[in-house]
């Protein structure tokens, strides 16, 4: 009996000593450790977890997880839960609120104990969690920056593009001013210096001249005085075009309409050559153009087709619809164009300018403005030529309706 009593003694000894060791670690490690029921309400908390959120041990003992959880995690207590009963721990981050109503991030690790209460470690980590978010607004204030030059970047080189463009088209807008204002003065000096040699003859020899003569001065210098005139006004024309000064004014026009005034335009010198024009354009076709610029290209196009076509030839019109455009075919069987001349027409830079079958002079000016008058209209044109055969003018315009 006696050994027993020392035994016991020696048991409740080693058990209180025990018990002591574990106050002294539980209240002096760093995490804070709570010991709560299974349904949250707390039974015991060492020093630590006291200090970190605010109460005395006592009121500890008053509160439970809904007491310090923050409002916000309160919704997770299901999953919280669902944990311990599935795997019997959890460990995950909550926000706890404390005494003071502020704040803190833990990190906390919760396990049941055999006798179905619950053991909670919490660590403070607010500062690792201020850390990796002053890290993570780093990182996106340093992908927002990267997207930022990225985007500028972006916007430079495209600066950089349209300033190479707009510099290319400078200089092809200079060189072109400058081939311009060479044909001008070739194209005018040329007819002058004739208007003044004839004037100049008509002036010393009209008394020396028979009827026969002079009518034939007066009449060159009246051909040369409309070519120069034709001259002027092509070149009016196509500086407006480039300045943006012609008006533009589109409209729904019957395209045969504008072509049998043409016709009877030009009719006089279609004549004259013994050339036959026709069409065969549909009444009711209509195009949405500006009137005085497709009168422009009709009697540009024409007239030209009349200087390039021998006696006897011919110029038919035709035309088709195309989607949301007329396409119209100006066809002569003419000289014809060459493949190296073909290339040079619509180019201001090239000076192409050939004499008409009966020694007509040209401008070169009359289908680069054809070209301009087409485009500015919203329309294509090209030509299609063959040497000895004829030509074709192609066009688009914009169906009316």
């Amino acid at each position: 009996m006696s050994t027993q009593i020392v035994n016991d003694g020696i048991s409740e000894g080693k058990i209180k000593d025990s018990e002591n060791r574990f106050n002294i670690l539980l209240e002096n490690v760093r995490d804070g450790i709570l010991l709560s029921t299974f349904e949250g309400k707390f039974i015991e908390a060492n020093k630590a977890i006291c200090s970190l959120l605010g109460y005395s041990k006592a009121e500890m003992f008053n509160l439970s997880y809904t007491d310090i959880i923050a409002e916000q995690e309160i919704l997770r207590l299901p999953e919280f839960y669902d944990g311990l009963i599935k795997i019997g721990y959890s460990i995950c981050e909550w926000e706890l609120k404390c005494n003071d109503a502020n704040l803190i991030y833990t990190e906390i690790a919760s396990q049941i104990l055999p006798d179905g209460n619950i053991v909670h470690f919490i660590r403070d980590i607010s500062e690792r969690k201020k850390t990796e978010e002053e890290l993570m607004r780093s990182y996106e204030e340093k992908q927002i920056n990267n997207e930022l030059i990225e985007e500028r970047a972006a916007e430079f080189a495209i600066l950089n593009e349209k300033l190479a463009r707009s510099e290319e088209e400078l200089k092809q807008m200079n060189a072109s001013k400058d081939k311009f204002f060479s044909i001008v003065a070739h194209d005018l000096k040329s007819p002058f210096q004739g208007l003044i040699g004839f004037s100049d003859i008509l002036l010393e020899d009209f008394d020396e001249m028979d009827a026969e003569q002079t009518k034939y001065f007066i009449k060159e210098i009246n051909t040369t005085t409309k070519n120069v005139y034709k001259l002027i006004e092509q070149l009016l024309d196509w500086s407006r075009i480039q300045l943006g000064k012609m008006q533009f004014e589109p409209e729904n026009l019957s395209l045969v309409k504008s072509i049998e005034f043409i016709f009877n335009l030009v009719r006089a010198n279609a004549v004259k050559k013994e050339i036959t024009i026709s069409h065969s354009v549909p009444d009711e076709q209509l195009v949405f153009v500006d009137a005085r610029m497709l009168n422009s290209l009709i009697e540009n196009l024409i007239s030209n087709a009349i200087k390039f076509t021998k006696r006897n030839g011919s110029i038919t019109i035709f035309s088709e619809e195309l989607g949301n455009y007329i396409q119209v075919s100006v066809k002569d069987t003419g000289i014809g164009i060459d493949s190296t001349s073909l290339d040079k027409i619509f180019n201001i830079g090239s000076n192409h300018t050939t004499k008409g079958t009966e020694a007509e002079s040209g401008t070169g000016l009359g289908l680069l403005l054809c070209k301009e008058l087409v485009e500015k209209n919203g329309g294509k044109i090209e030509l299609q030529s063959e040497v000895g055969v004829g030509t074709s003018v192609i066009f688009t315009l914009p169906k009316g309706k």
